[in-house]
């Protein structure tokens, strides 16, 4: 990767790092649902203003079908699962688990007869990435059917789906106007969130607080608006592998505003389960 992908990575780093925090401010006063619907109208808002004010529009047609595929992939169920899941686990521990992701992304590509192929050492960073996730988790999964084996497992989940969602944006994507895509794939994103969060109106007891909404809107506005144009331009120029190291950054960012704002705290297997996942993604790349 060249200089200028190696900055935007970092900087999609530090945005989505932050995401964590922004996830834990909302959901603690509104459904996951409504968190991952605000985030994407609050993003759709702002990257329709961006199309505008340079004289562009939407995707063609023909793109409609991979970018509600995408949008489902990348947007619907991990924004709903992530925020479910931090409703149990602290911001920090979803942070650490979504850095599984570039793993998950390497058997995916691999299954699908990508541009990665899996080697020895591939599988042996896939192997030492797992057991650091048990090491991570393993006193939730004595009881698999607690709250925070459930939050545990619903972020795994989210990042599986993250994984796919890079390979399938990756082969069918690709070539394309990044901020049209960009708003194209929130936009399905929010017709698949809108009937969620109509079934979750039940679950919104108060009118949430000023930093709640802020909280959404900053996910949407710098999680899903701008780090969605640095995405789509770092997707077309690297591979899904490469794109997905940004996972290193997240925890690093996420685990800081975490203790500094929320006060989380974390164990010594926080600590040993991180540098297992990070020395499996090591190996993987």
């Amino acid at each position: 990767m060249g200089k200028k992908a190696y900055l935007l990575l970092g900087l999609l780093g530090l945005i989505w790092g932050s995401s964590f925090l922004f996830i834990k401010l909302g959901v603690n006063e509104m459904p996951p649902a409504f968190v991952a619907g605000g985030r994407l109208a609050a993003g759709v808002l702002f990257l329709f203003m961006a199309l505008r004010m340079q004289g562009r529009g939407l995707p063609r047609r023909a793109l409609w079908g991979p970018l509600f595929i995408a949008a489902f992939l990348n947007n619907c169920i991990p924004w709903i699962l992530i925020p479910w899941g931090e409703q149990h686990i602290s911001s920090a521990l979803a942070s650490i688990l979504n850095a599984t992701q570039p793993l998950f992304t390497v058997l995916i590509a691999h299954l699908a007869t990508y541009d990665d192929r899996l080697t020895w050492h591939k599988l042996a960073g896939i192997i030492l990435g797992f057991i650091g996730v048990v090491v991570l988790i393993g006193a939730d999964l004595r009881d698999i059917a607690s709250a925070g084996a459930q939050g545990d497992l619903a972020v795994l989940v989210a990042c599986v789906s993250y994984a796919a969602g890079a390979v399938y944006t990756r082969q069918n994507l690709r070539g394309h106007d990044h901020t049209a895509l960009a708003a194209g794939q929130l936009a399905f994103g929010l017709l698949l969130a809108i009937p969620l969060m109509m079934l979750s109106l039940g679950g919104l007891h108060a009118v949430p607080s000023a930093t709640a909404l802020l909280a959404v809107a900053a996910l949407g506005i710098l999680g899903s608006g701008v780090a969605y144009i640095i995405y789509y331009w770092l997707i077309e120029r690297v591979s899904a592998s490469q794109v997905s190291l940004v996972t290193y950054l997240l925890p690093i960012t996420a685990v800081f505003w975490g203790a500094a704002l929320l006060n989380e705290s974390l164990g010594v297997n926080t600590f040993a389960g991180l540098i297992l996942i990070f020395v499996g993604i090591f190996l993987v790349n």
